[in-house]
């Protein structure tokens, strides 16, 4: 098997299902603040999807409430309606980028891979494309056993922005898939000196460290985020723990095709971006303090590995 050994396969198997089971939740045996700062994120999103909801409502064939709504639907994990809501939107907008970008993304999403494969094909031209649509189809690739095309799309999409971290992230997942780990671990190492890395990133790093055989980095990399104890605790599980999931459902759940919601104090909902060839910000953004390590508090979860 190369560079990878049948034990390290088995750690990598492991550490993916891992990975996969804490998605978005706060990890068992870390702080409360987590779990507290989730449920006021929740509360937040909550209440955007009810300010956009009304909006919605009254005027189904507005664009900015009917994205805005789906990414707060999407926040709270109410992803078929967020879907029905996209569906409503692109029926009144049928060529729109935005939609149909925000729209593929969800349906990856949701695992609906073969019409979000048609959906982001539409989303953008050759002449003018969008890095996170490339970022996400690359992602419909990864999840289709495609690892060569998912690779060149994502690749595709770092000519456009070379330090994004999500890309970067995706990238390096889709390696570690194709058993080319310390490419991997290089691609993966860019992706968290970015100052917009997060720790579903350095999770992915880390579990990359642990199969390169460099567990005390890895140890150091998730210090970042949690106290030492829960760092070596969170490594030895990635070492040791029982896979009860293959790659590619590791994959679905844990690769993104699109950034994470951020939540920020708003008074009133932020505006979407006009065009889906601009770099992207979801416009619904919650910002929460994140808290210092010194603090021994875990920060917010993001997306995870396999990676709207």
């Amino acid at each position: 098997m190369g560079q990878w050994s049948v034990r390290r396969c088995s750690v990598l198997v492991a550490a993916v299902s891992f990975i996969m089971l804490t998605g978005c939740k706060a990890v068992t045996g870390q702080s409360d603040v987590t779990g507290s700062t989730r449920s006021a994120s929740q509360e937040t999103y909550r209440k955007l999807a009810e300010t956009w909801g009304k909006r919605y409502q009254s005027n189904p064939g507005d664009k900015t409430a009917s994205l805005n709504y789906a990414r707060a639907l999407r926040g709270i994990d109410e992803k078929p309606q967020a879907v029905s809501v996209l569906q409503q939107a692109l029926a009144r907008h049928p060529d729109d980028p935005e939609i149909l970008a925000a729209y593929g993304k969800l349906l990856v999403e949701t695992g609906q891979l073969e019409l979000a494969r048609a959906v982001l094909s539409r989303a953008h031209t050759p002449d003018m494309p969008n890095a996170r649509v490339l970022s996400a189809q690359g992602v419909v690739a990864d999840q289709s056993g495609e690892h060569a095309k998912a690779q060149e799309l994502y690749r595709s999409a770092l000519k456009q922005d070379p330090n994004d971290p999500v890309i970067l992230t995706n990238l390096g997942l889709s390696l570690l898939l194709s058993r080319q780990s310390r490419e991997a671990e290089t691609v993966l190492r860019r992706a968290v000196a970015s100052p917009r890395a997060d720790l579903r990133m350095r999770e992915t790093f880390a579990l990359a460290l642990v199969v390169n055989g460099r567990t005390d980095e890895a140890v150091s990399v998730l210090g970042v985020d949690m106290a030492a104890a829960a760092a070596r605790e969170k490594v030895a599980e990635l070492q040791q723990g029982a896979a009860s999931e293959g790659l590619s459902g590791a994959v679905r759940a844990a690769q993104k095709a699109e950034a994470p919601l951020k939540l920020a104090p708003a008074k009133e909902p932020a505006p979407v971006l006009k065009r889906a060839h601009m770099p992207t910000q979801p416009p619904i953004v919650v910002t929460e303090p994140a808290p210092r390590p010194s603090d021994n508090a875990p920060l917010a979860l993001r997306s995870g590995l396999p990676p709207s």
